[in-house]
């Protein structure tokens, strides 16, 4: 779980941690988790993710993604530091 300890390291409660398990694949489909933990950022929350590649799989997903954070919430990667 270094991801989750990263997560905890920059801050993030572990209530507010959200994890797919188990899913790999291409699309956004079936990511209950990455639903979840878009519905619960607020406007001037941080939507905080350990790598870019855990939050969308390539820079027209995230494109998708995005417009989907309430107007004043930052939605970007906020890569923990490397270890």
């Amino acid at each position: 779980m270094i991801r989750t300890q990263q997560l905890l390291t920059l801050g993030v409660p572990e209530d507010r941690t959200y994890i797919d398990r188990g899913f790999s694949g291409t699309t956004r489909r079936n990511r209950a988790s990455l639903d979840q933990a878009l519905a619960a950022v607020w406007n001037g929350s941080v939507f905080t993710v350990t790598k870019f590649d855990r939050f969308a799989r390539n820079m027209a997903e995230a494109n998708e993604i995005l417009p989907t954070c309430p107007d004043g919430a930052s939605c970007s990667d906020s890569a923990a530091p490397s270890t």
